[in-house]
């Protein structure tokens, strides 16, 4: 099985489980290196997908939604803790249903099992989504991803420092593979976790911004299923939690890995 190379950003020297990042669409681990600084006493690996960062040559392993969960969880250690932002939830709950999978437990931020509504399931309206990916081509691809960044630094209660970290990671990050976004939207319009998600036997944990224009915060009343499941919402906070909300952030994730 074809394994991804580790960020150059990735923390490995610390005692206790791993906490591995995913990134979501759209940006590469430079914006999940704030999660690495908030947990300086456990090793934090953070995970450049195929078409991103250190990985951009394996971008068309992004094609193959399966083969890329296969290629992630050979490339990270047993026994970890997964956390996923964003549309990389979807192919966490992938890794964590393979059978070969020992993952410990999950964490999803600003994450969902489908991201499409449907009338049992509040999300994007099909019809957006469906414009999205016809909307996002080649010529089109810099314009959108401007957009998605701009998006994240409209609100105005966001901390200088926080709306500087967007505004630079937005053109500091490495050059994403356009085959990579475009599959990734594919996804986001295809693939329904539900199933696979609801059959987990590790303890999750998914958090939510009550902010949050991408992913609906209502989404907590549908994901909290039985004794191992917990959803929070975070008050203060649209798509990036981590960065809006940090002290809380670290005390939620804190208190969920010690009870498992």
């Amino acid at each position: 099985m074809q394994k991804l190379k580790l960020s150059p950003q990735t923390l490995p020297n610390q005692a206790g489980r791993p906490l591995v990042v995913l990134h979501g669409w759209g940006t590469d681990s430079f914006f999940t290196s704030p999660i690495a600084s908030l947990f300086p006493k456990r090793p934090v690996l953070l995970l450049d997908l195929p078409g991103y960062g250190c990985n951009y040559e394996l971008s068309q392993l992004s094609v193959n939604f399966e083969e890329t969960a296969e290629a992630v969880l050979a490339s990270i250690p047993e026994d970890c803790d997964l956390m996923a932002w964003s549309l990389s939830s979807l192919l966490a709950i992938k890794i964590c249903s393979l059978p070969q999978a020992t993952i410990h437990a999950l964490i999803t931020v600003c994450g969902t099992p489908r991201f499409p509504a449907d009338p049992n399931w509040p999300g994007f309206p099909f019809n957006l989504v469906l414009k999205l990916q016809r909307f996002f081509t080649p010529q089109r691809a810099n314009h959108m991803l401007k957009l998605f960044f701009a998006t994240q630094c409209s609100r105005k209660d966001i901390a200088p420092e926080v709306q500087s970290f967007l505004s630079e990671g937005s053109t500091l990050q490495h050059k994403h593979a356009y085959v990579s976004l475009k599959a990734e939207l594919e996804n986001l319009v295809l693939i329904d976790e539900r199933m696979d998600l609801n059959n987990l036997k590790i303890p999750c944990l998914h958090i939510f911004g009550a902010q949050d224009r991408l992913v609906t915060c209502a989404l907590a009343e549908y994901l909290k299923t039985g004794s191992d499941r917990f959803c929070l919402t975070f008050e203060h906070s649209a798509h990036m939690p981590f960065l809006t909300e940090p002290e809380r952030f670290v005390r939620e994730i804190n208190h969920f890995c010690s009870l498992q």
